[in-house]
Protein backbone atom coordinates (compact mmCIF):
# COMPACT_ATOMS: atom_id res chain seq x y z
CA UNK A 1 0.00 0.00 0.00
CA UNK A 2 2.80 2.25 0.46
CA UNK A 3 4.81 1.99 -2.44
CA UNK A 4 1.62 2.73 -4.45
CA UNK A 5 0.85 5.75 -2.42
CA UNK A 6 4.34 7.22 -3.25
CA UNK A 7 4.18 6.37 -6.34
CA UNK A 8 1.06 7.79 -7.49
CA UNK A 9 2.04 10.92 -5.37
CA UNK A 10 4.33 11.67 -8.43
CA UNK A 11 7.08 13.06 -6.15
CA UNK A 12 10.57 11.97 -6.85
CA UNK A 13 11.11 9.51 -4.59
CA UNK A 14 14.13 12.02 -2.84
CA UNK A 15 12.16 14.23 -2.71
CA UNK A 16 9.84 12.10 -0.08
CA UNK A 17 12.35 11.33 1.57
CA UNK A 18 13.74 14.71 2.69
CA UNK A 19 10.28 15.71 3.57
CA UNK A 20 10.20 12.63 5.81
CA UNK A 21 13.97 13.73 7.14
CA UNK A 22 15.52 9.72 6.05
CA UNK A 23 16.92 8.42 3.54
CA UNK A 24 16.22 7.33 -0.02
CA UNK A 25 17.65 3.70 1.45
CA UNK A 26 15.49 3.76 4.76
CA UNK A 27 12.70 4.44 2.25
CA UNK A 28 13.61 1.58 0.04
CA UNK A 29 13.51 -0.68 3.25
CA UNK A 30 10.05 0.52 4.07
CA UNK A 31 8.29 0.12 0.73
CA UNK A 32 9.98 -3.51 0.71
CA UNK A 33 8.68 -4.32 4.56
CA UNK A 34 12.36 -4.93 5.65
CA UNK A 35 12.12 -2.15 8.31
CA UNK A 36 9.14 -0.01 10.20
CA UNK A 37 9.02 2.99 11.06
CA UNK A 38 9.30 4.65 14.53
CA UNK A 39 5.78 6.36 15.63
CA UNK A 40 7.23 9.63 14.68
CA UNK A 41 7.76 8.33 11.47
CA UNK A 42 4.40 6.60 11.03
CA UNK A 43 2.81 9.92 11.94
CA UNK A 44 4.74 12.04 9.54
CA UNK A 45 4.05 9.74 6.96
CA UNK A 46 0.08 9.82 7.18
CA UNK A 47 0.41 13.48 6.96
CA UNK A 48 2.57 13.78 4.19
CA UNK A 49 0.39 11.21 2.21
CA UNK A 50 -2.84 12.90 3.40
CA UNK A 51 -4.09 10.02 5.79
CA UNK A 52 -3.74 7.99 2.73
CA UNK A 53 -0.99 5.78 4.62
CA UNK A 54 -2.57 6.13 8.44
CA UNK A 55 0.01 5.35 11.16
CA UNK A 56 -2.34 2.67 12.01
CA UNK A 57 -1.36 0.83 9.08
CA UNK A 58 2.24 0.20 10.39
CA UNK A 59 1.16 -2.08 13.53
CA UNK A 60 -1.44 -4.29 11.21
CA UNK A 61 1.25 -6.73 10.38
CA UNK A 62 2.49 -7.26 13.92
CA UNK A 63 -1.55 -7.43 15.11
CA UNK A 64 -2.52 -10.12 12.97
CA UNK A 65 0.73 -12.55 13.81
CA UNK A 66 -0.44 -12.31 17.10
Amino acid sequence: MFTNVITSMGIPRRAIADQLGISTAYLSQLESGKKRPSLDLAFRIERLTGGAVPAASWTQAQEDAA
